[in-house]
Parts: structure tokens; sequence; C-alpha cells
């Protein structure tokens, strides 16, 4: 599934990228720096507890030094794996909701939350595999011109 944005490169400056990972519940003291693209790879919490991904998610939404985010679950964020995490095929529709919520934070469609997924800013296309749904995880960000 590829998520279309319509994007454009404002002037001849560089695509500034900052990457975050393994936070593990942390994110309040990390401090993110100016830039065009936030992306954040996973473990975000300790077992995907809905009280650590409220937080997560309330926090990363309103990074204003980012104009972009994406993220995609890690092995710890149990709740996104549609076979861990007591699941059973499906995630919570509170996490739907969240995620739901965080991909139209304040009307701007800037944020994905990618699984087997890509997307296109600026000319860069960025791909992103979060949880498997089969028990596995690999959390893999990757980027290349379009």
């Amino acid at each position: 599934m590829e998520n279309q944005i319509q994007t454009k490169q404002v002037s001849s400056r560089k695509l500034r990228i900052c990457h975050i990972s393994d936070l593990h519940g942390r994110h309040e003291d990390v401090s993110i720096p100016e830039c065009d693209v936030l992306i954040c790879s996973g473990d975000i919490s300790m077992m995907g507890r809905r009280d650590e991904l409220e937080s997560f998610f309330s926090w990363f939404k309103r990074q204003p030094m980012a104009t972009y985010k994406i993220l995609c679950a890690g092995n710890h964020d149990l709740t996104f794996d549609l076979q861990r995490g007591g699941n059973s095929g499906a995630r919570p529709d509170w996490l739907n909701s969240i995620i739901t919520d965080f991909r139209g934070f304040a009307g701007e469609y800037n944020n994905f939350y990618m699984e087997n997924e890509s997307c296109e800013i600026w000319g860069v296309k960025f791909w992103a595999r979060g949880t498997a749904g089969d028990g596995t995880v690999t959390t893999n960000v990757s980027a290349a011109a379009a």
C-alpha cells in the first residue's frame, strides 16, 4: 500500500531527516531538532500497553520541529502485532482510533503510521516494515530518490 501526498520542495535546500528509535516510554526525555521528516522506527513502549501508546502518540504528533512524521512499530510494541499481545488476529479498537487520529492530526495528513507501506515526501520514497502480523517483527525504514 502506498500513501500519496502532495508535497513540494519549497527551496533548493536538502531534506532534513531525524531518526529516533528504542524510546521504550522515555519519549519525554528526547529533544527533537528542526527537521523536515521525523522517523521513529519502533520500540516506542516497553510492552505496548494502552497508557504507553497514548502517551507516545500525544507527544509524537505534537512535535513542532518536524513537518512530516513516520512511525512503524517495533518488537516491544506488542499491541500493534495481530498475533501477539493478546490480539487474536485484530488490533483493539482503541489502538485503531489512536492511529487514525495520528494520521489526520489537526486536519493535516503529514503523519504516517506505516506497516509494509511506503510514502513519498519531496521526491524521496520511504518504505517501512513494522509488525509482520505473524508473530515476527522486523522494523525497517529506508529511503531512496523516487
